[in-house]
């Protein structure tokens, strides 16, 4: 339904002369797990949201896409603990998890651009700090985890947003 109402959005979009530059995929495309209450298990176009996928409604609609994304569940199946390819940290009671290694935030971006995204959003910020014990524990942890996302969308030509952030979040972006 989605894909068939696009045109008639542009079209709308066109004739009253509003100027979207984007528009935002937020938390209802990918996929979720249930130990984390709800983090990412895999950050792809789910396909009966998109029955003709991401990358059609996006050249359909002519707009890149803003693509939200909040923590991560220890479901995830990039994780190499669950027969994905990337080293994660888990944590057991949370059910949150965290990529260590700047290869998959290198991957993650450079698929996303493939259907259509320009800005990356970091959800959720606040509970991933305040669930995920290992990011309270270690001084290095958390801007290690921001420099790799930021390095990944760089490489990509993408841009950052991050939501529910705390003022530590901000600070790091500017580091």
């Amino acid at each position: 339904l989605l894909s068939r109402l696009s045109p008639l959005r542009r079209r709308y979009a066109k004739e009253k002369r509003i100027p979207y530059s984007y528009w935002l995929a937020d938390s209802w495309w990918y996929y979720r797990g249930n130990t984390s209450g709800g983090g990412v298990t895999n950050w792809t176009a789910r396909p009966d949201i998109f029955p003709d996928g991401f990358e059609y409604l996006t050249r359909t609609l002519g707009w890149p896409v803003q693509g939200h994304n909040r923590f991560w569940d220890r479901q995830t199946v990039y994780a190499k603990q669950n027969g994905g390819r990337y080293d994660f940290l888990f944590d057991m009671r949370s059910g949150y998890a965290l990529p260590t290694t700047q290869v998959f935030w290198d991957d993650l971006m450079r698929n996303a651009t493939q259907w259509g995204l320009r800005v990356y959003e970091q959800d959720w910020l606040d509970d991933e700090f305040d669930h995920f014990s290992p990011l309270t524990q270690s001084a290095t942890l958390g801007t290690q985890w921001l420099a790799q996302m930021a390095e990944g969308a760089s490489k990509s030509g993408l841009t950052i947003q991050y939501c529910m952030s705390y003022p530590r979040h901000i600070l790091a972006s500017v580091g």
